[in-house]
C-alpha cells in the first residue's frame, strides 16, 4: 500500500502534465517540462530503493569490497552534490586527516554520504551542511552530517530509520533514503544514529570499521 501510493504520486504528476502539454504555450511548456523531470528523477529514486530493500530482504545484495580513501571518497561527494544541486547553504567537508584507508564497497559509502547530504541540503533554508571524517580510538571512521536546517522533533528520531518514514510529508522524497542507509551501514559492520544532543539544526552520525568484517542482517 505504501508503495502504490509513493508511485502513483509522481506517476500521475508525469502523466498529467504530459497531456496538459499539448495545449500549453512555450513558457508554460519549459515549466512542465521542469515538473516531469523533477518527478521522473523521484520515480527512478523510488524504484531504486524499492530493488535495493528487495535485495537486502532476499539476501541478494552483493558488496565489492575494496580498500579505498575516505577522505577522497568524501571530497568527491562533496563536489558531486555542489555540482548537482542550487545550492542556497554553505557546504563544506572538514577532517584532520590527510587519507584514511578502510574497506568498503565505495559506491554504497557514497550512496549513504549523498544520502545524508541531499537530505541536510533539503531541510537547510540557511546557514551551512558539514560533513565531518574523524578516525576512532576503535578501530573505525566516523562520518558525520550537521546542519543548521529545522531540526527532527524528538519523538520522530526514533522513527526516522523506519520505511516510508518521512519528516515532512510535503517535501518531496520516496521515505525509504534512511532505511537503506542504516542497511547497508549494519551490513559493514557500522552504526548509524541521530545525534540527540546537538540542537542547531540535525546531526546524522555513523560508524564505518577500516577493516571489512562479513555481517549478517
Amino acid at each position: 500500500a505504501n508503495m502504490s501510493h509513493e508511485i502513483r504520486t509522481p506517476l500521475n504528476a508525469i502523466v498529467g502534465f504530459s497531456e496538459l502539454m499539448a495545449y500549453a504555450g512555450e513558457e508554460e511548456k519549459a515549466d512542465y517540462i521542469q515538473i516531469i523531470n523533477s518527478n521522473n528523477e523521484l520515480l527512478l529514486k523510488l524504484i531504486n530503493d524499492i530493488l535495493d530493500l528487495s535485495d537486502f530482504e532476499e539476501d541478494n545484495i552483493h558488496f565489492n569490497i575494496k580498500e579505498h580513501d575516505a577522505v577522497k571518497i568524501c571530497n568527491e561527494v562533496i563536489e558531486t552534490i555542489r555540482a548537482s544541486y542550487k545550492l542556497n547553504v554553505g557546504l563544506e567537508f572538514e577532517t584532520a586527516l590527510a587519507s584514511l584507508k578502510l574497506e568498503t564497497d565505495d559506491s554504497r559509502l557514497r550512496q549513504v554520504l549523498i544520502n545524508l547530504l541531499v537530505n541536510a541540503v533539503k531541510f537547510t533554508k540557511e546557514g551551512s551542511v558539514v560533513l565531518k571524517l574523524e578516525k576512532a580510538n576503535d578501530g573505525t571512521a566516523l562520518f558525520s552530517v550537521a546542519d543548521t536546517g529545522c531540526g527532527i522533533p524528538k519523538e520522530k528520531q526514533k522513527l526516522i530509520f523506519e520505511r516510508f518514514e518521512k519528516l515532512n510529508e510535503f517535501v518531496q522524497g520516496t521515505g525509504l533514503g534512511l532505511s537503506i542507509c542504516r542497511l547497508i551501514v549494519t551490513f559493514v559492520g557500522g552504526k548509524i544514529w541521530i545525534d540527540g544532543d546537538y540542537t542547531r539544526g540535525a546531526r546524522f552520525c555513523f560508524t564505518h570499521p577500516l577493516k571489512y568484517k562479513s555481517t549478517l542482517l
